[in-house]
């Protein structure tokens, strides 16, 4: 089984954007060939944050300009997740260490979504900041309950 590294790219701002490298990238370790992955995601993508899947290997989410992001084939292509935040921006995920089918999205006016189905369905973490129980920083707490 091939392993792969994966590399995103953005615009950060205060370069002459036709020089800024923009997109998402592979790399197997096994031939040391780097692919640009760029089917189904917005042109000119600009990734923010990848995230592995703990236990189901292929699933990859990305955070991009355009909202998050999945693939189920190691990248190869990638579908937009449902997302109903007005800040598509998404600049972290992270999934439940004890729970896998419970993930966070953070985006860049600090908003936090949870998912307890895997990613299909984002909603706003309500209760989770005010009562910092599930959600420090954007991260879960290895202590705490999957659910609400």
């Amino acid at each position: 089984m091939t392993t792969y590294v994966y590399a995103g790219a953005a615009d950060w701002g205060g370069k002459d954007p036709a020089k800024c490298n923009r997109g998402l990238y592979r790399l197997a370790t096994d031939t040391g060939t780097w692919t640009a992955l760029d089917r189904g995601l917005p042109n000119q993508v600009e990734v923010r944050c990848l995230t592995m899947h703990p236990t189901q290997p292929g699933v990859v989410f990305a955070g991009t300009q355009a909202g998050p992001y999945r693939s189920t084939d190691a990248g190869n292509t990638w579908e937009r997740m449902n997302f109903p935040g007005d800040e598509p921006l998404v600049w972290s995920f992270e999934i439940h260490p004890v729970d896998a089918r419970v993930m966070y999205a953070g985006t860049q006016d600090m908003a936090v979504y949870r998912s307890e189905d895997g990613g299909d369905q984002l909603a706003p973490a309500h209760g989770a900041q005010e009562s910092g129980r599930a959600v420090r920083d954007g991260l879960p707490n290895a202590h705490d309950p999957p659910s609400d």
